[in-house]
């Protein structure tokens, strides 16, 4: 079982080439597309589900199905990098136990 500590919905526009500001300081906006970014949060996990998550996001992209607050269900292909954990102890039956455990998963 993957505990599921939080998510993060972020919207990211993508700007064009004449995004900026031009000679009078007015802000040129240029947005070519949106995509959505998910930070996600786990809470600690041992081993062995840390070695599920990892291996599910670990194709270069995935197919996620997810909550978005301003469309409804979604499902949409999406990548994960930098997947970071911290070891935080062995239990009585001598099983490993991770924590800190967060990744994105980013709209392609």
């Amino acid at each position: 079982m993957i505990g599921l500590g939080g998510v993060k919905w972020t919207r990211n526009d993508v700007d064009g080439p004449n995004a900026g500001r031009n000679i009078e300081g007015t802000m040129e906006r240029d947005r070519v597309a949106t995509k959505i970014r998910l930070d996600i949060t786990c809470t600690m996990l041992t081993s062995t589900s840390l070695s599920t998550l990892l291996n599910l996001i670990y194709p270069e992209y995935v197919h996620v199905r997810y909550s978005d607050p301003m469309l409804g269900t979604r499902t949409v292909w999406m990548y994960s990098n930098n997947n970071p954990a911290v070891f935080s102890h062995y239990d009585l039956q001598s099983q490993e136990w991770w924590k800190e455990i967060t990744f994105p998963l980013i709209e392609v």
